[in-house]
C-alpha cells in the first residue's frame, strides 16, 4: 500500500506553508498530495534532510538535478517505486530556502 504524507511528520528543520493539499483525480486514478515548505536550514543541509526523509519513507529509484546560478541555488529530485512517485524541490535565494514535497499514488475508490 502507498505511503501518504498525511501519516508522516514533516522533515526535520522544515515548516509548512499552509495545509497539506490533497486531490483525488478520478481520471488518472491517483491521489496527489503536496506540502509547500520553508526552512532556515543552510541549503546543503536542507537538501540532505529532505532527500533523506524521502528515501527513508518512500525509497525507490532516485533521480535528481541541481543548478547554481549567481545568487540562486535550486535542487529537485524524485523517487519512484511501483505506482508511487514522490518529488521534492528546493530553491535558495538569500538565506532561506523554500520548496515542496509532492506525493502521487494510485488509489482505490
Amino acid at each position: 500500500m502507498a505511503q501518504s504524507l498525511a501519516c508522516l511528520p514533516l522533515p526535520d528543520g522544515f515548516e509548512p506553508r499552509g495545509e497539506l493539499a490533497v486531490e483525488h483525480d478520478e481520471e488518472s486514478g491517483k491521489v496527489y498530495e503536496m506540502w509547500m515548505l520553508d526552512t532556515a536550514l543552510p541549503f546543503d543541509a536542507a537538501v540532505a534532510a529532505l532527500s533523506e526523509f524521502a528515501q527513508r519513507h518512500f525509497g525507490g529509484q532516485k533521480r535528481e538535478a541541481a543548478t547554481k546560478l549567481p545568487g540562486v541555488r535550486s535542487w529537485a529530485a524524485n523517487w519512484t517505486l511501483g505506482g508511487q512517485e514522490v518529488s521534492a524541490q528546493l530553491t535558495c535565494a538569500d538565506a532561506d530556502s523554500a520548496g515542496y514535497l509532492r506525493n502521487a499514488y494510485p488509489y482505490t475508490s
